[in-house]
């Protein structure tokens, strides 16, 4: 009796650490592409910033351990991974062009799993799936993160003073 009562306990252990493992962001399995508007995209794993605008360039973003840990953890929690196809955030069904959204794409083995694309005035105050509620409740997450990073603040201020200087219409 004691020894199937091992084996079950350890085929438990097995499967709880294989659902965990499933959750956590590992970069030789995930990368995450975070599109903040149609001219400045973060590719997550390369620690790059690409700017769509004549005359700017590419530049690296450095994260520190802190936003790393932040990205990481919070991709764990909202469990991102589960997160496939296309999934629209808005609260209705008027456009603005260029689009007024920030997006995030999930790439797993180098394959696009999931694509979230969240309205920029998508409100939370509407009762929410799950599923919504953990893609919100990330995008929340990330965008505090580069926002608040030297890295992206720097490329994003180039981005606007150069818009400026041209006259083109910043949304």
């Amino acid at each position: 009796m004691k020894i199937k009562n091992i084996v079950i306990l350890l085929i438990l252990l097995i499967a709880v650490s294989c659902v965990r493992e499933d959750k956590e962001y590992r970069e030789n399995k995930h990368n995450l592409l975070f599109i903040y508007s149609p001219y400045i995209q973060v590719d997550y794993n390369k620690r790059k910033i690409y700017v769509n605008y004549p005359n700017l360039e590419e530049s690296r973003i450095l994260f520190s351990v802190k936003e790393e840990m932040k990205i990481k953890k919070s991709f764990e929690k909202n469990d991102i991974a589960s997160i496939s196809g296309k999934v629209y955030l808005r609260n209705d069904t008027s456009t603005v062009s260029p689009p007024d959204e920030f997006r995030i794409k999930l790439y797993v083995k180098a394959h696009e799993q999931s694509e979230m694309i969240i309205d920029d005035n998508f409100s939370t105050t509407e009762k929410l799936t799950d599923e919504n509620h953990r893609i919100s409740s990330f995008r929340d997450e990330i965008i505090s993160v580069l926002e608040s990073n030297n890295d992206f603040k720097k490329a994003h201020r180039k981005l606007l003073n150069d818009m400026t200087k041209t006259g083109a219409f910043i949304l």
